[in-house]
């Protein structure tokens, strides 16, 4: 018997059994099926690869098993996910104030609330601070992913080392404002990259920043969170535009780089990240799929009338227009931290913790309080 003859037959007799046959075809399934319902690194880069489409028509079955973001579809909640529900208190327990589970905080014009929802950690973030003599106010909201330590390392050094270049600027203009953000968050991605080459940390997450300066209101955006406002007209004005991987910008950008975008739930970077631009994520960063460059949007709260400014990360926008949103908070405003926490509570009813995996959290600001 030739070496060809034997190996023919040893694998027909062992790995072309029918019993196991089926076991494999099993696992190819469970691979796929777990990927879609999770957020794991590991499983979307290896299903990525195996099962790369680059083009999902809006009738493949594939989009009918995702679910949105890769969650497992519509939570069975106890509740009418179209109530509105007056007794906040009584659906959801406050939160504990570690930045674990959630946190809550208010102070001056604003206030912000935040929840962990139905997932296994919590990964947003969010920060207030203000220069030393007041009148610089500086908000930012951080939508964590694969982990919170780029969240918190953004958390910890972004508004401070914004405030501290300002500080240090001969002659500043609020032309250079922009400028000063931009440039801030991307050394700050770059220190994040350096430190998570060392540690081998694939987190990312995302980063809307807004700053406020006498009367002018900048806001600053890397990912997908979402900044709005309203007037006092009633009208919403958006502050920021998301980056997703399928926008056309996004994805001539990405392809030109040697990428591509997969549908898994949502289209992906690499058929891995639901977002086109984020701070960290060191595996697209290194390839050059991904960066940290923020968009700025510049507008003069007295002369458009401002009523409150709403930053929030996606586990408010996947289940709320920009209008319902700011029409939510101003009817709520007099409720606990400034109709946040309604928000928060409402988005978690009507399932937001599906396309958010690290929280729901909403900080809400009041542009008529200032002085």
């Amino acid at each position: 018997m030739t070496l060809l003859a034997a190996m023919l037959r040893y694998i027909r007799n062992t790995l072309l059994r029918p019993e196991v046959l089926v076991i494999f075809v099993l696992c190819i399934l469970l691979i796929l099926y777990t990927s879609v319902r999770s957020d794991n690194w590991f499983l979307d880069k290896l299903t990525g690869l195996v099962f790369f489409v680059k083009d999902t028509p809006e009738g493949n079955s594939r989009r009918r098993y995702s679910g949105l973001n890769g969650g497992p579809g519509p939570p069975k909640l106890r509740f009418d996910p179209n109530e509105i529900y007056k007794d906040i208190n009584s659906v959801v327990e406050e939160p504990v104030h570690d930045e674990v589970k959630g946190y809550s905080y208010e102070e001056d014009n604003m206030a912000v609330y935040a929840i962990q929802g139905r997932r296994p950690g919590m990964e947003d973030r969010f920060q207030y601070k203000k220069s030393e003599n007041g009148e610089i106010q500086v908000y930012g909201v951080f939508d964590g992913h694969g982990g919170p330590a780029a969240s918190s390392f953004t958390r910890e050094h972004l508004l401070d080392a914004i405030l501290d270049r300002i500080a240090d600027e001969d002659d500043l203009s609020e032309a250079d404002f922009p400028a000063i953000l931009r440039e801030e968050i991307l050394s700050l991605d770059e220190q994040y990259i350096a430190v998570a080459k060392q540690t081998a940390d694939f987190s990312g997450s995302t980063c809307v920043v807004g700053l406020i300066y006498k009367s002018k209101l900048y806001v600053a955006n890397v990912g997908d969170s979402r900044a709005v406002m309203l007037k006092t007209s009633g009208q919403t004005i958006p502050l920021s535009a998301d980056h997703k991987p399928d926008h056309e910008k996004e994805r001539k950008r990405i392809e030109e780089a040697g990428g591509h975008i997969a549908f898994f739930g949502v289209w992906r970077v690499v058929g891995i990240l639901a977002t086109s631009r984020a701070i960290g994520d060191l595996p697209l960063k290194v390839r050059n799929f991904i960066n940290a460059e923020a968009d700025v949007v510049t507008l003069d709260t007295e002369e458009q009338e401002a009523d409150f400014m709403i930053i929030a990360t996606d586990g408010l926008w996947d289940v709320f227009t920009n209008e319902d949103a700011t029409q939510l908070i101003r009817a709520n405003m007099g409720s606990p931290f400034l109709g946040s926490k309604h928000a928060v509570i409402q988005a978690y009813l009507k399932g937001s913790w599906i396309t958010n995996s690290n929280g729901n959290q909403a900080v809400s600001h009041r542009q008529e309080q200032l002085s």
